[in-house]
């Protein structure tokens, strides 16, 4: 399985300087987000549900953006 064995060092180094930019703000952002929740507990329940509504739209948009690098990511492209 090639989840199981994925090596993500590698992976970050097939990518070109513009893949890892692109990627890495949108690992920032969903992780600013994400954690947001670990830190701050005095949250009014509409501004929790804004922080869970940006954490999962933060964790969409990654998935969604960084599927076309799949091929780069798994070293599947041919050069």
């Amino acid at each position: 399985m090639e989840v199981t064995g994925f090596d993500a060092a590698s992976a970050w180094a097939r990518l070109t300087p513009e893949q890892q930019t692109f990627v890495g703000v949108l690992a920032v952002r969903l992780a600013a987000v994400g954690n947001r929740l670990n830190f701050e507990h005095d949250f009014t329940t509409v501004e929790l549900r804004e922080v869970e509504d940006g954490e999962s739209t933060a964790l969409t948009e990654f998935y969604d953006k960084t599927e076309p690098l799949w091929a780069d990511l798994y070293g599947w492209r041919a050069n």
